[in-house]
């Protein structure tokens, strides 16, 4: 009797762990949008447009060259706590306007400069710095605090990598500083 309770026991051990595993990183690019789902709570105004366009298009657009970085930042952001659904939209949407506006191989060079960034700076740091470049690269202004925005939506912007610094090129056109 005493050995059967103790066999129960052993196997409740060793089972539990197994089922009970709480999914805390990113495994692979093929999981991602499961796992996302999973892992970034997803209010029911975003889910949606989350589960509909923008996993299933960041999925086509990570190329097996750039998979491991994009893993390797999106677990960056999860261990700095950036789970909030503004950093992500535009962490994906600056992404997809990379691939789809942008010279061909700045993808993977943008993943892996920003899973540097977060990996060794603080969270408030790494959201801040997504928010810029996407401020950058997606709506062509160099500085938006809410009040103030100065802009070139008219000129030519070329991003662009010197060793692992990322810059802009930017072309003929007005500079608009505007108060809201």
């Amino acid at each position: 009797m005493m050995k059967r309770i103790l066999l129960v026991l052993a196997l409740a051990v060793l089972v539990v762990p197994a089922y009970g595993q709480k999914l805390v990183k990113f495994s692979s690019l093929d999981e991602f949008s499961k796992e996302f789902t999973s892992l970034i709570k997803l209010p029911k105004e975003n889910k949606a447009f989350f589960t509909d366009s923008l996993l299933p298009t960041m999925q086509l657009i990570i190329d097996d060259q750039s998979e491991k970085d994009f893993i390797n930042l999106c677990n960056n952001m999860l261990r700095k706590r950036i789970s909030d659904i503004p950093s992500w939209d535009k962490l994906f949407q600056m992404s997809i306007f990379i691939y789809s506006n942008e010279e061909e191989g700045l993808v993977p060079k943008v993943l892996k400069h920003l899973s540097t960034f977060t990996k060794s700076n603080p969270s408030a740091k790494g959201r801040n710095y997504i928010s810029q470049l996407h401020t950058n690269i997606v709506e062509h202004h160099f500085y938006d605090n809410g009040d103030l925005v100065w802009k070139a939506p008219y000129s030519e912007w070329v991003m662009k990598f010197d060793e692992r610094t990322l810059f802009f090129e930017i072309g003929a056109g007005d500079v608009i500083g505007r108060l809201k």
